[in-house]
């Protein structure tokens, strides 16, 4: 490719795509097998957009067409790195996968655990601290607990203290040399199977204000399929992979729930339901009271 190649429009291989809609209006797009092209007719010239750079959201699966408005104008940077990242309302664990290496998911150790007590707290001169380290800190303006639980009861107090946990993990992730950059990481990121779409997207919103600028929130008992799956803890039969399954997710609060009509296929036909209100916190809390 010519790198000096410029149209009279001053467009070249360097452009991104709000410079050549700037300049010209009639535009196609085309869907390759890596990549989407642009076509400019009035210059019979065409440019590539490499697919990986983008989220789902530019394809309609029901038309079968691009979605223009959903292509960005600069093309985010390649994703080199996938988090899941677990919140729950009494422990909290993040598992981790290269992009485009065919490997099992790994579980990463936050300070020291494979999953950190879900705890912040404050000190006054030593800042926040999470996990362990923040049940037993000395001399600490406050302690909080089991603020995910309280999120849908208290979306501003609760959704403050998950921006704030979100932030320490992610400072702890490039402290430990796990992620390089924020801008180069996807992260997916659990909720209750029974949320609905605006309280997932209110979500999410938490996490972007937290640093993880690139995540999805999916359903957990999906999530945690997805993870057995793929590290290779569900080991079943040929035979059983064509059968209906169940999976149930018990956490701290909340017990999830995703039906898969048929395990076999890539594109997983699935029913995400629950949010049902018991989960473990619940007998532990029981067993405190006796």
């Amino acid at each position: 490719r010519d790198t000096s190649f410029k149209t009279p429009e001053g467009i070249g291989l360097n452009s991104n795509l709000g410079q050549i809609r700037d300049a010209y209006h009639n535009i196609n797009y085309l869907p390759s097998s890596g990549e989407i092209v642009v076509s400019v007719p009035k210059v019979s010239t065409s440019f590539l957009i490499n697919k990986a750079t983008l989220d789902d959201s530019w394809w309609d699966n029901n038309t079968n067409q691009i979605i223009e408005k959903n292509i960005p104008e600069r093309e985010n940077p390649a994703i080199a790195d996938y988090f899941g990242f677990d919140l729950g309302d009494g422990e909290s664990a993040v598992a981790w996968m290269r992009a485009g290496r065919r490997v099992e998911p790994q579980l990463i150790e936050l300070r020291g655990r494979r999953s950190v007590i879900t705890a912040l707290a404050s000190h006054p001169e030593r800042g926040l601290f999470i996990g362990e380290e923040a049940c037993h800190l000395t001399g600490a303006d406050w302690l909080e607990l089991r603020f995910k639980s309280r999120y849908l009861t208290d979306e501003a107090g609760a959704g403050a203290l998950i921006v704030m946990f979100a932030r320490e993990i992610l400072a702890q992730l490039m402290k430990d040399g796990r992620l390089e950059s924020p801008q180069t990481a996807c992260f997916f990121i659990g909720c209750p199977s029974g949320w609905p779409p605006e309280t997932r997207a209110a979500y999410k919103r938490l996490f972007e204000r937290a640093g993880m600028v690139n995540c999805e929130v999916v359903s957990e008992s999906r999530a945690a399929f997805m993870f057995a799956r793929e590290s290779g803890e569900l080991r079943v039969s040929d035979e059983l992979l064509t059968l209906p399954t169940l999976i149930i997710d018990a956490g701290s609060s909340t017990i999830d729930f995703t039906f898969v009509s048929d395990l076999a296929e890539r594109s997983l036909t699935v029913c995400d339901f629950g949010a049902v209100s018991l989960g473990g916190g619940l007998i532990d809390r029981l067993l405190l009271e006796r």
